[in-house]
């Protein structure tokens, strides 16, 4: 073969190699070879150039190879284990340092620089792997714990001491086989070192972080050849990924004859995910004969895997990895239909759930739609079934909503708490609560109860409770039915069916257990609480219950921190108009200290003299008479000793229709010495109002010195200089009724 053309820049190294190899005694020169081979140049790490030949052209075509097999990396780690520390030897000029007998004249190289023969073992030749692989591992077969590969020896020792031994045994067989070492590529007694692509520890095996990150810096392949590539330095770490055939089955599919190569989505997914999978793969540990073993295996459509592991101190530790995809032919096969129930019964003999069945069929068989005939045969078992537990709640279904209040109530019990026990009743229209304490929970105790709440609020349409012995009874069913009312009963262990009824027991527990907590009368606490809850407003209705029960908010001790002054304006205003509007006179208002003449109940004098001590209230004042005595009288029974020269009718706002308008008119009359100024409004609004009426004198200035017919009066001092008629709103006005006669 001609020599092969040689780039300028390698031409002086490759010169300089030459001659180097010629001054080792590893070549000669030659004039003449029928089987002279073109040479391959290869660049080391250090820079220097290494001469191969490419035999394959010629000589490898008819030799017979010595087929001595290379070690398995797996077998070759696996005589590490139980090493501490670790020390590996590189031969120099590994192949250099056999010599080759007669058969020489054969292994010829062509340079540029005319012919080369090599008179030791050289790269290239398809026997020169084999032969050297015998003669080393021939060399240090029966040394325990050293492996062999190639060029590069590795040795460790359960202890400093048989490693130390180990290395002398090494090194004593090198040098009696005349066998030569490359000092600065040998490492001694170090805690985990690079050995054939790998990181070796006493932990165990670890990829190189370099070539890990090479394959990750990789890029989208763009053709068969680079994608090849790359499924090449990823399944050399394979060992360290868990189904790894499974995840690059997007990418292997690209490899088939006849695929169009078209990077997918799916291709992208499986590519990326390859990558973060060997960045985050485990260390696997050194396998050791005394340790037990768990092999794991696994399937799907597309790939089956397996993990081999051994059972350390510290758990299930992995060894290896393993995995491939199926081909076409094996992903055809199934199980027979006919033997699919037979499977079935068998994954399921042990009666576990649909999830861990499935699982367990995962590691055995597969056969189309498998998960759906698992999960009908689990669900039809008749065993499982009668020890199955309860089935998922089902979605919460609300009662018909009611508008109308005090329709439908829900009772139940609270207790026995601390020794109490409530009966608890809440309105589902207005949230109204009401909560009883009961000295016996029995029909005729709740029958008592609802008689008297009934005699307040009336009669519901419906009562919802649970099942309980009270509820169920026939005195309570006759009661209810006397009354109309429709009774309905919540289903058993189900009290979520009664749930107005149970949260209502929810918010008094709560607050009975508050009230201990701070030592407060239970009692005190839950009515205090049942005011305010009452008065608040319910998210459920946006009103409070008291305004959709009863129209009105609850008077609480919160009112005093505010006085309604407009309110209370108003309805003094609309209460002096009514009474001007009747035809009533103000009331008569007297000031401490006047002398009067009050009503002597109980004497045949019917008046008797005194003095107006106070005033109580709007119309009540206390008396002095002149006897001593002090009495309560209401100035209807009350009247002036001595006539007041004028009094002053308060403002008095009237409405009058002007071109269908209202136009507010403010009058101060001038009232005659009998009337003062009247304070109204003293009803609905304010705490005096209850005990006391509205009472006008109706009698006019004319007739203030008789008597009426109904009521004796004491003769009262005319002023003639006051006389005053009192004024009648325009838009109303009667006729006025005096003695029992009407006047115009």
């Amino acid at each position: 073969m001609r020599a092969r053309p040689l780039a300028y820049a390698l031409r002086e190294p490759v010169e300089r190699a030459l001659e180097q190899l010629v001054r080792d005694d590893i070549l000669t020169p030659v004039s003449h070879s029928d089987w002279a081979a073109p040479i391959v140049p290869v660049v080391k790490k250090d820079g220097t150039i290494r001469i191969c030949a490419d035999f394959k052209l010629s000589l490898n075509k008819v030799l017979e190879v010595d087929r001595y097999p290379l070690p398995k990396v797996e077998d070759l780690l696996s005589r590490l284990h139980g090493g501490e520390r670790f020390s590996k030897v590189d031969l120099s000029q590994a192949y250099a340092q056999f010599e080759l007998d007669d058969t020489r004249k054969y292994a010829v190289i062509n340079t540029h620089k005319g012919l080369y023969m090599y008179k030791r073992l050289v790269y290239g030749l398809s026997s020169s792997p084999g032969v050297f692989q015998r003669r080393l591992e021939q060399l240090f077969a029966d040394i325990p714990r050293v492996g062999v590969f190639l060029d590069d020896i590795i040795i460790t020792g359960k202890d400093t001491r048989q490693h130390l031994d180990n290395l002398h045994k090494v090194f004593e067989r090198l040098k009696s086989s005349g066998l030569k070492v490359r000092k600065e590529k040998c490492s001694f007694f170090v805690e985990s070192l690079e050995y054939l692509g790998y990181v070796i520890s006493k932990e165990g095996v670890h990829t190189c972080k370099d070539k890990v990150e090479a394959i990750v810096k990789t890029p989208i392949p763009r053709n068969v050849s680079e994608l090849r590539a790359f499924i090449g330095m990823v399944m050399y770490y394979g060992k360290f990924i868990k189904n790894v055939s499974s995840i690059l089955t997007p990418l292997y599919n690209l490899l088939r004859a006849g695929v169009k190569y078209e990077w997918s989505d799916g291709c992208e997914e499986a590519f990326a995910r390859v990558k973060r999978a060997l960045s985050t793969s485990e260390v696997l540990v050194h396998y050791s004969l005394e340790l037990p073993l768990v092999l794991t295996a696994d399937a799907s459509a597309t790939g089956i895997g397996a993990v081999i592991s051994h059972i350390t101190p510290d758990g299930e530790r992995p060894i290896a990895y393993a995995s491939r995809t199926l081909n076409s032919a094996e992903r055809s096969v199934v199980i027979p239909p006919t033997l699919r129930n037979t499977i079935l019964k068998e994954l399921h003999v042990s009666h576990m759930g649909i999830v861990k069945t499935k699982s367990m069929a995962r590691s055995f068989v597969w056969w189309p739609n498998i998960d759906t005939d698992i999960e009908s045969t689990c669900r039809s078992c008749e065993t499982c079934a009668m020890e199955a537990t309860a089935p998922p709640q089902a979605a919460p279904r609300s009662w018909p909503y009611i508008t109308q209040p005090w329709s439908r109530l829900h009772i139940d019990f609270l207790g026995p708490y601390r020794g109490k026990t409530f009966f608890v009743i809440i309105d589902s229209s207005t949230k109204w609560i009401e909560v009883f304490e009961m000295n016996k929970t029995n029909a005729t105790a709740v029958v008592k109860v609802m008689r008297s709440l009934f005699a307040r609020f009336g009669l519901p349409l419906e009562i919802v409770s649970d099942q309980g012995p009270p509820f169920t009874s026939a005195e309570l069913g006759e009661f209810l039915r006397l009354n109309g009312i429709k009774q309905s009963f919540s289903p058993v262990y189900h009290p979520a069916s009664n749930g107005a009824a149970e949260n209502a027991v929810k918010l008094c527990k709560r607050t009975i257990k508050k009230a201990i907590r701070d030592s407060v009368d239970i009692d005190t606490a839950l009515q205090t609480y049942l005011l305010a809850y009452r008065n608040s407003i319910q998210s459920t209705t946006g009103e409070s219950p008291a305004m959709l029960l009863q129209r009105r908010p609850l008077r609480s001790r919160l009112d005093l921190l505010r006085a309604d002054r407009a309110r209370q304006e108003r309805v003094d205003r609309v209460q002096r108009q009514q009474m001007l509007s009747s035809g009533a006179e103000p009331t008569q208002q007297y000031a401490a200290g006047e002398t009067i003449w009050a009503r002597n109940y109980g004497s045949s004098d019917k008046w008797m003299k005194g003095t107006l001590v106070n005033q109580q209230g709007s119309r009540r004042y206390v008396v002095k008479g002149d006897d001593g005595r002090l009495l309560t009288r209401h100035s209807d029974q009350i009247r002036l000793r001595t006539r007041r020269s004028s009094l002053v009718y308060p403002e008095l706002i009237s409405e009058e229709r002007v071109g269908g308008g209202v136009v507010e008119q403010q009058q101060q009359q001038q009232l005659s010495p009998r009337i003062s100024n009247a304070k109204v409004g003293e009803g609905a609004g304010s705490g005096e109002a209850g005990s006391e009426d509205l009472v006008v004198s109706d009698v006019p200035e004319e007739t203030a010195s008789k008597t009426s017919p109904g009521r004796d009066t004491p003769p009262l001092a005319t002023d003639s200089n006051v006389a005053s008629s009192v004024s009648r709103p325009t838009r109303v006005r009667r006729k006025p009724i005096r003695y029992g006669f009407e006047f115009d």
